[in-house]
């Protein structure tokens, strides 16, 4: 739960608003709050996308007055939409899950009794969470492992994309998986992949981005792994470059393990160690061998309880 979220003034303006998340880099919203600290509503970074280039789109039709005195006189407030949802300490994590994705949110402010903004929960701190969670339920319940090294194709590795962009560092992410033999189609993989961006990125933040999908041009589960030290602007949820891409490609059979998979990759980069040691590699066998390293920790972590 991050401890600093982003409080604004009933008063606020618009312009001061989009100041201070600038500022901030972080946060998707702005939390509008009364003298007390209570919450008063929520103003997202979409909001105030829409309205200000909407009136941008006017200003030129001449219909409007100059953009300079919207976001300066107008109130950041008037953007909130409805009721500003919350949640409270008490609150479980599936409360926490059913409320922001019922209402598409990236963040959600956690309120005390009073209804003081206290902090903010995001996509990633209940992901962070839902992992901790899950690692004792595997092991309690004897699951069996799912290797990642297994579904990395060698030949899939890139130690120095030359991409700087979403959309040349997916291009470039699927002529890598191209050449492995589990992809029959890889145009299929690119229609999917893109149309999950569309809806969300998964630049989950901290430097990673894991584009995933399921589709009929892939016999078998196959992972392609590029890394940039310089950085991939993809949109990221914390807006900050991405340095390790992960693209998974998956059939659509039943009982095929794409979860089980694809929370192992996120488990794994998770890790800030495990970050470290990818991008140092120096070669794919290398990479492999991080991987593999990897998969024999969290099978000794997830070993069967013996009653």
């Amino acid at each position: 739960v991050s401890t600093e979220p982003v409080l604004i003034r009933e008063e606020a303006s618009i312009y001061e608003t989009v100041e201070r998340l600038i500022d901030t880099r972080h946060a998707r919203c702005a939390y509008v709050v009364d003298p007390q600290g209570r919450l008063v509503g929520i103003v997202t970074l979409k909001a105030l996308v829409e309205h200000i280039f909407a009136h941008h789109y006017f200003e030129d039709q001449g219909q409007k007055g100059s953009q300079y005195e919207i976001v300066h006189t107008e109130s950041a407030l008037q953007l909130a939409a409805g009721q500003p949802v919350y949640v409270t300490a008490d609150e479980s994590l599936d409360q926490a899950v059913e409320k922001m994705l019922n209402r598409g949110l990236e963040e959600i402010p956690v309120v005390d009794d009073e209804g003081v903004v206290t902090g903010d929960i995001n996509l990633l701190d209940l992901l962070s969470v839902w992992m901790e969670s899950s690692l004792e339920g595997r092991r309690r319940a004897g699951y069996e492992q799912v290797r990642l090294a297994r579904y990395v194709h060698p030949d899939c590795i890139r130690l120095h994309l030359e991409a700087r962009t979403k959309k040349a560092a997916l291009n470039e992410m699927l002529s890598l998986l191209e050449r492995a033999p589990q992809v029959q189609h890889v145009e299929a993989v690119r229609r999917v992949v893109e149309a999950r961006e569309v809806l969300v990125t998964t630049g989950v933040g901290k430097g990673v981005a894991i584009p995933h999908g399921r589709c009929e041009g892939v016999r078998d589960g196959v992972i392609a792994v590029g890394l940039s030290r310089e950085g991939v602007d993809f949109a990221s949820l914390d807006g900050k470059p991405v340095h390790i891409i992960f693209l998974m490609a998956a059939p659509e059979v039943a009982g095929f393990p794409y979860a089980r998979i694809l929370s192992q990759v996120i488990r794994l980069l998770h890790s800030e160690s495990s970050q470290q040691r990818l991008l140092a590699c120096e070669t794919p066998q290398e990479l492999m061998g991080v991987l593999e390293e990897f998969d024999r920790e969290y099978e000794s972590k997830v070993a069967p309880v013996r009653h």
